[in-house]
């Protein structure tokens, strides 16, 4: 019996092999996964020259990644936009003064006290006003944008790292190639502490200004960010030094 089970081990061991190593396998594979590692593994390796040592272990750990699916959590996905009311057509964040305005279409708006960009560590003077651009790396980029992406109030980030200073509830994306948006979950005080996102505050209620402004803001409304935020120049932290023995 003991034979006859390593026998059938290693049968399959050769078709599993011979299936990675095949175009058949590797089409497998690729709808079995169905993401970017199999495309990415399938780009290196490709159905010819899938023998070699390298791209099998690519195959492998392809495999391996597509048994891992991230975790789906509640309220990560936008709510539905409001039916009544008036809509925002238009957000101004005003970066000297630290401020959002919210236009709408009955000719009112609404404002919100913000925090905006600090800018990098290590400058000498306000890093979101020097000439040097890596410096603005951590600072909210003037200009005119538009609503990108719309996200629940239990939105974390792309990266679903679910701890409180990846929480960014009620994410308006309005320059989705940097990852910047306006959301809430996030302290806002009127001066800049932000990575680069515009942030309202803690109240992430339902019936919260950030849940209001998702909710009656659609994708595509203009986005006017304008001035220089007031950022105070701080160091860096230290390196970690090794711990010894």
């Amino acid at each position: 019996m003991r034979d006859h089970d390593a026998h059938s081990a290693g049968d399959r061991m050769h078709r599993e092999r011979g299936a990675r190593r095949s175009p058949t396998g590797l089409l497998a594979l690729q709808s079995l996964a169905g993401n970017a590692a199999v495309t990415a593994a399938l780009q290196r390796c490709g159905p010819v020259r899938c023998d070699c040592n390298k791209d099998e272990k690519d195959a492998a750990v392809v495999q391996r990644d597509t048994k891992a699916k991230p975790r789906k959590v509640a309220g990560q996905d936008a709510p539905p936009l409001a039916q009544r009311g008036p809509m925002v057509t238009r957000i101004e964040v005003h970066l000297g003064t630290q401020q959002l305005v919210a236009h709408l279409n009955d000719g009112k708006s609404r404002s919100r006290q913000v925090s905006t960009g600090k800018g990098v560590c290590g400058t000498k003077a306000n890093p979101c006003a020097e000439p040097e651009l890596d410096s603005h790396d951590q600072c909210t980029p003037p200009g005119d944008f538009h609503v990108q992406s719309r996200r629940g109030g239990n939105w974390h980030g792309s990266d679903g790292r679910l701890t409180p200073d990846h929480a960014m509830g009620y994410y308006l994306g309005f320059h989705d190639q940097r990852g910047i948006g306006i959301h809430n979950t996030q302290t806002a005080d009127g001066t800049p502490r932000s990575h680069g996102c515009v942030r309202l505050g803690h109240d992430n209620s339902p019936t919260g200004f950030a849940a209001w402004l998702n909710t009656h803001t659609p994708v595509g409304t203009p986005v006017v960010v304008d001035g220089v935020a007031a950022a105070a120049p701080y160091s860096c932290p230290a390196a970690k030094r090794p711990k010894k023995g």
